[in-house]
Formats: C-alpha cells, sequence, structure tokens
C-alpha cells in the first residue's frame, strides 16, 4: 500500500543503483494535489538512473532484491527541499504480471 508521496520542488533529485537489480519506482505528476488515478508504477531491472524533475511526487525507490544500495544526488542549501503528500486513505497498488523483454 502507498501511504505517501515526497517531492523535491527546489531541484531535481537523482537515483542511480549501485548493484544493477531490479527495482520500482512510482510516481505522480507535479502539482499541489495527487490524484490516485495519476500514481504509476514502472519496473527497472537497475542498468539505468532515475531523476525526478522538481516538483514530481514519487515514493522512495523499492528494491526488488536484498542488498541493493543507491547513490543519491540531491540539492544541498539551507532551505528544505523535501514536502510529503499523505493519502487519507491509502490507495492500494496492485502490479499485474510484468513482461521483461
Amino acid at each position: 500500500q502507498i501511504e505517501f508521496l515526497e517531492r523535491h520542488p527546489h531541484g531535481s533529485q537523482a537515483i542511480y543503483p549501485l548493484f544493477q537489480q531490479t527495482m520500482m519506482v512510482v510516481v505522480a505528476p507535479a502539482g499541489e494535489q495527487i490524484k490516485v488515478s495519476e500514481v504509476r508504477a514502472f519496473y527497472s531491472d537497475g542498468k539505468q538512473g532515475i531523476n525526478f524533475n522538481a516538483g514530481v511526487w514519487h515514493l522512495p525507490i523499492i528494491a526488488l532484491q536484498a542488498g541493493q544500495e543507491f547513490m543519491l544526488v540531491d540539492r544541498g542549501g539551507p532551505n528544505p527541499n523535501c514536502d510529503e503528500f499523505h493519502f487519507e486513505t491509502s490507495p492500494r497498488l496492485v502490479l499485474s504480471a510484468l513482461a521483461v523483454a
């Protein structure tokens, strides 16, 4: 279940998997509110990094294998660069079988 998403309003955030293991990326479009119908989940084989543009809502990356580690590049500075949106009723994310080419 997804209880919240976060965004980084002052700059993008890049995440790079260090061990090329599978992961799940959950996102929703930038904006002040999140429509549950716009939340999307993507499977990644871990061979590429992810860069969230400023303001894009996302869940922290979900590692699908034990031992995965990530390098994270985020904006520094005195102003916090993270907002959270908590759903009143958690949407349930149901994933069907994924075909990997």
